[in-house]
C-alpha cells in the first residue's frame, strides 16, 4: 500500500448508488441498479482518482463471485462473493482493519448502512453520508464537461 496517499476512501457500492438515485437512476435497469449504474459510477470515481493524486478508492459491491477489478492504480472495484447479506459489509470491515494499521492516509467510508457505520465507528473510522459524498463525484463530473 502507497504510504504516501493523503485519503482512502472505502465506498458501499449499491448503498451508494441507490442513495443518490437522483445521479444515477438514469442508469438503472428494471427500477434497479445493474450494470449501467454500475458503469456510470465507475467513470464518476474514475474522473475522481484522476484529480486528486493522492486518492485511493475502493468500491464494494455485494455479488455471488469474489472478483476484483483495477480501473486505475488508485480505483479498484471489489465484488464481494459469498452468500447471505451483508456480504460486501464484512469484506470493507476485513479491508478497513488491515487499511488502518498499515496505512497513514485518513481513511473515511461512505455509506448510509446504519450497521455498516456502527461498525466504522467501532474501529474508529469516519463514516460519510453519500449525499455528502455526492458533491465530490458532481464537481469532477462537472470539471470534466468544463473541459
Amino acid at each position: 500500500m502507497d504510504q504516501q496517499l493523503a485519503a482512502h476512501i472505502v465506498i458501499d457500492g449499491y448503498n451508494l448508488l441507490y442513495r443518490l438515485d437522483g445521479v444515477f437512476g438514469d442508469c438503472f435497469e428494471e427500477g434497479y441498479p445493474r450494470q449501467r449504474a454500475r458503469s456510470a459510477l465507475i467513470e464518476r470515481l474514475t474522473l475522481l482518482s484522476r484529480r486528486f493524486m493522492q486518492l485511493q478508492i475502493d468500491l464494494w459491491f455485494d455479488s455471488r463471485t469474489a472478483t476484483q477489478e483495477a480501473i486505475t492504480n488508485r480505483l479498484r472495484v471489489h465484488y464481494s462473493g459469498g452468500k447471505g447479506k451483508n456480504r460486501a459489509d464484512d469484506q470493507m470491515i476485513r479491508m478497513l482493519r488491515e487499511i488502518s494499521t498499515e496505512s497513514t492516509a485518513l481513511l473515511f467510508v461512505v455509506s448510509d448502512d446504519i450497521n455498516l457505520r456502527g461498525r466504522c465507528r467501532a474501529l474508529d473510522i469516519q463514516a460519510v453520508e453519500c449525499e455528502d459524498f455526492k458533491t465530490w463525484i458532481e464537481h469532477s463530473w462537472e470539471s470534466r464537461q468544463a473541459g
